[in-house]
């Protein structure tokens, strides 16, 4: 439900730019600093912007603007008392994060949204992920679990 409330008011145009990108299968996620989640498959993307090809889950924005971005990633915790991460990078900077804290070991899946402009030009976004475990740790693989949004909304 997070971040939702970017796009029940966004208008519908054809060519308005607007895209899902999601993880299909596990992926291990080192300690210590924050690692760019793959995004391997897309529901849509209506001026492809979203790359799954090569830069895996790369958003790079055709017409500048600002861009409502909405991001899940779950990840196996197996350990208690551990910090996990979330953020939105641009151009390979932290734009937004969310830090989260684990009580005991399970799956925690953290999620973020922001708005963010981006020049129609060089601008890119993508989802990165953080913990503190120690080892690699996988992240979910479907389309529920790991996933970026992203809307233009003027």
């Amino acid at each position: 439900m997070l971040g939702i409330v970017f796009f029940i008011n966004s208008h519908s145009f054809p060519k308005q730019s607007r895209a899902r990108g999601y993880r299909t299968g596990a992926q291990s996620i080192g300690s210590g600093s924050f690692v760019v989640v793959e995004l391997t498959s897309e529901d849509y993307d209506t001026q492809n912007e979203l790359d799954i090809a090569t830069n895996k889950g790369r958003f790079t924005a055709k017409s500048p603007g600002y861009y409502a971005v909405s991001a899940a990633c779950q990840i196996a915790v197996d350990q208690d008392n551990m910090t996990v991460g979330i953020s939105i990078h641009k151009n390979g900077s932290a734009h937004s994060q969310a830090l989260y804290h684990s009580g005991v070991a399970s799956a925690l899946q953290p999620a973020i949204s922001d708005v963010v402009y981006l020049d129609g030009s060089t601008d890119y976004l993508d989802l990165r992920m953080y913990h503190d475990r120690g080892a690699g740790l996988n992240t979910g693989g479907t389309t529920s679990e790991v996933y970026m949004v992203v809307h233009k909304i003027n």
